[in-house]
């Protein structure tokens, strides 16, 4: 009887220390995840507040041709986009030159993100971009996205139905007529096809896009949207509304009806 009563409570003691063990573990990860969140964010807030402007302004003049000269594009690293079709994705970024220093100092700002799932891997980048080219090492041909000047913020690849897309966030109307294109003009949704190699893009006057998201298990995506209550043409804390988005379809419609919005808004007047 003693001895089962000691083998117990050394069993009990065991299954006590794994089970701390195990919250110890736990408790890890959640904090690594938590940190890991903090960084990115951080990350992409200083790729957002520090992204390169595209300048607009007539070049013809002193401080448009000064600023002009320290604007230059630069291709970053092939990304396989599909490995059964073999594409390849470039981002072209913009690099600052700062006159100051040597010629040959550029500062680039590009922050990329891979993960994986269902088989198949994802990509998302963040930054400032002013364009992406798909390769085809097999035909040895090239396409270039966008044929108008537009800055980019966020972009990301998705596979539907076996289809590859890019979805993509940003601007390309100086809505806060400061003679750039950058963070703080009301940014666009573009979903660019690349079987079809057809670009879509989704905007509304007097909303800019503040982020996109991907439904779970479905072709459709939320769209929040940020209104412009000053009519400055940028975005300062300012109420949003989201919108969904077909891929399949190419319809937009309001997530939420008017109706809804108007009993809700009730509740806090």
């Amino acid at each position: 009887m003693e001895k089962i009563k000691a083998y117990n409570q050394k069993l009990l003691a065991i299954l006590g220390t794994l089970a701390v063990l195990g919250f110890f573990l736990v408790f890890l990860a959640g904090c690594y995840l938590v940190v890991a969140d903090i960084i990115r964010n951080r990350q992409y807030g200083r790729y957002q507040a520090e992204s390169p402007s595209i300048q607009l302004q007539d070049s013809s003049s002193t401080a448009g041709a000064a600023i002009k000269a320290r604007q230059h594009i630069t291709m970053q690293a092939p990304t396989l986009l599909d490995t059964a079709a073999q594409i390849y994705l470039i981002p072209v970024s913009l690099a600052s030159i700062d006159k100051k220093q040597d010629g040959n100092d550029f500062e680039i700002l590009d922050y990329g993100l891979s993960s994986s799932g269902r088989g198949h891997k994802y990509f998302r980048f963040n930054g400032a971009y002013c364009n992406i080219i798909l390769y085809h090492p097999l035909t040895g041909t090239s396409r270039v996205i966008f044929d108008k000047t537009v800055h980019l913020t966020h972009f990301r690849n998705f596979k539907i139905s076996g289809k590859q897309y890019l979805l993509m966030k940003g601007s390309s109307r100086d809505t806060d007529q400061d003679g750039q294109l950058n963070s703080s003009d009301l940014q666009s949704f573009y979903l660019y096809a690349v079987a079809n190699q057809t670009l879509r893009e989704v905007s509304f006057p007097g909303l800019g896009l503040e982020d996109f998201t991907l439904l779970f298990n479905s072709h459709k995506i939320i769209l929040p949207f940020g209104v412009d209550q000053y009519r400055n043409g940028s975005l300062r804390n300012e109420p949003s509304l989201h919108k969904e988005f077909s891929i399949t379809t190419g319809q937009t419609k309001n997530l939420v009806n008017q109706r809804q919005m108007e009993q809700i808004q009730k509740l806090v007047n």
